[in-house]
């Protein structure tokens, strides 16, 4: 298992006593810094939003094409070497009623050809299954798989069966009809490790005066009161709300992930659930992540799998050859890289949420 700051805090204790999960959220941002993330990896079917993956082909002017529907919060270039050609994958994040507003303009940019084609996906929140970095790497950063166990990705396949079975709805939580600021908070904090102060002035630059239709029973509208506001909803989603809205912690070590290994993206077709089963198992004793994403509405499952290049070889020659794949994509590193580089994945919630209808517009 991989623990959030909370419970990593508590296992914790130095000469003057335990260390706070506050502490331990300060220790992950400098780490951030070094290339070390370590976040949340949010349910958005409790924020009733459509996680909506479209492949599109033959994209100009990137940014304006990301602009004309803003409700992206994930970007990267593939390459599909069946096909010779360049893929974008984009991440929607939609609410239910405006997927064919979506569809509409993706269509209206094919017909001005600024997108050559596109197809659309829809998936569950994935479960991320990761092989113990301890056993599987050297200080050089070189791997080795050869010590993996049959029960060290056991708690993961646990997870991913329990998100499998659970029957979530598309609908916005109740929790956050109690407090349409747990939203904001979420969508602000989930791949930070701010302080409360940060938090509040990222929110704020947002919204603007908006930022108090977040708030209900606030008579008087200053920083401070709104700092504590942001103490109190945190503490909310920590001591409450965990499960509602977090699926499991996210670690991603940059060297890893965006330099010395490859990643590439499968489509799966499973006649049963035993055959995804032994796949998914395979698949995680050759990698170091492996990103599950269960199907919505298609039939297809995703996995998005980093790992050695060796053992990506493997996987290829080996897995994908015994079942049915529809589609392989290989992450084009450095136009990858570039896109993290200028931040343009970050989701515009003010844009289409009503807060004193707690509501997507």
């Amino acid at each position: 298992k991989v623990m959030n700051s909370n419970e990593l805090a508590k296992t914790i204790t130095i000469e003057n006593g335990r260390v706070t999960d506050r502490t331990i959220r300060r220790w992950f941002n400098h780490l951030q810094t070094h290339c070390f993330d370590y976040y949340h990896y949010l349910k958005y079917e409790n924020l009733g939003l459509f996680a909506v993956y479209v492949l599109i082909t033959g994209e100009k002017e990137l940014l304006n094409f990301l602009e004309g529907f803003p409700m992206h919060d994930y970007v990267a270039h593939f390459f599909d070497p069946r096909k010779s050609k360049d893929f974008l994958l984009v991440r929607y994040l939609v609410p239910k009623k405006r997927v064919k507003e979506l569809k509409r303009y993706l269509n209206n940019c094919k017909t001005k050809k600024t997108i050559e084609n596109y197809q659309m996906y829809y998936f569950s929140t994935p479960t991320i299954i990761y092989s113990p970095f301890h056993k599987i790497m050297d200080k050089h950063g070189n791997l080795d798989f050869s010590k993996i166990s049959e029960n060290d990705h056991d708690y993961f396949l646990e997870l991913l069966e329990k998100s499998r079975n659970e029957k979530r709805k598309l609908s916005l939580s109740k929790h956050i009809k109690q407090n349409p600021f747990i939203l904001p908070i979420l969508l602000t904090q989930h791949r930070e490790h701010w302080s409360s102060v940060k938090i509040w002035n990222d929110i704020k630059e947002r919204l603007g005066n908006d930022i108090w239709k977040y708030m209900k029973r606030v008579k008087k509208k200053t920083d401070m009161v709104g700092i504590r506001y942001v103490q109190k909803t945190l503490k909310q989603i920590h001591q409450s709300h965990l499960e509602d809205f977090i699926q499991q912690v996210r670690v991603e070590y940059d060297p890893i992930v965006l330099e010395k290994n490859a990643a590439a993206i499968f489509f799966m077709n499973f006649n049963n659930n035993n055959s995804f089963l032994n796949f998914t198992k395979n698949l995680a004793k050759k990698s170091v992540m492996v990103y599950v994403y269960p199907p919505y509405k298609n039939s297809k499952y995703m996995f998005y799998v980093v790992t050695g290049h060796r053992e990506m070889h493997e996987i290829m020659t080996d897995i994908l050859g015994k079942h049915d794949n529809d589609r392989i994509l290989l992450r084009s590193r450095k136009k990858f890289k570039d896109i993290w580089g200028r931040h343009l994945a970050k989701f515009k919630y003010e844009k289409i949420f009503d807060p004193i209808k707690c509501s997507w517009i």
